[in-house]
């Protein structure tokens, strides 16, 4: 899809990005359901789409209990985790790993 896409899309280019965007929209919508493809027996994708019957519920949050979260102090030299902010002195201006080895301690090592 992508050679077909550039050929017929790209030259010449348009005169600025949603002009550009509008030729890829009815590109794509031709490509999906007018123009039939050899692999669905000569039948357009639009032909054969059917959404899930299954709602989609998203991903769960991720948790990697083991690795350290790499955070970079600014110049406001304000650090903010979990929505809650701590104030640093200034010559703490630096990348820095923070780690929670459980619930009740959070430790900081810094790094360049």
């Amino acid at each position: 899809m992508h050679r077909t896409l550039k050929a017929e899309t790209i030259p010449p280019a348009r005169a600025n990005i949603p002009r550009q965007q509008a030729t890829f929209d009815l590109f794509v919508t031709e490509f999906n359901t007018k123009r039939p493809h050899e692999a669905l027996n000569t039948k357009a994708p639009a032909d054969l789409y059917a959404p899930s019957s299954r709602a989609y519920a998203g991903l769960p949050d991720l948790h990697y209990p083991f690795h350290d979260l790499d955070i970079a102090v600014t110049n406001c030299v304000l650090i903010c985790m979990h929505r809650k902010g701590a104030r640093r002195s200034c010559r703490l201006r630096m990348v820095w790993s923070i780690s929670m080895p459980d619930e009740a301690r959070w430790c900081a090592r810094a790094h360049a």
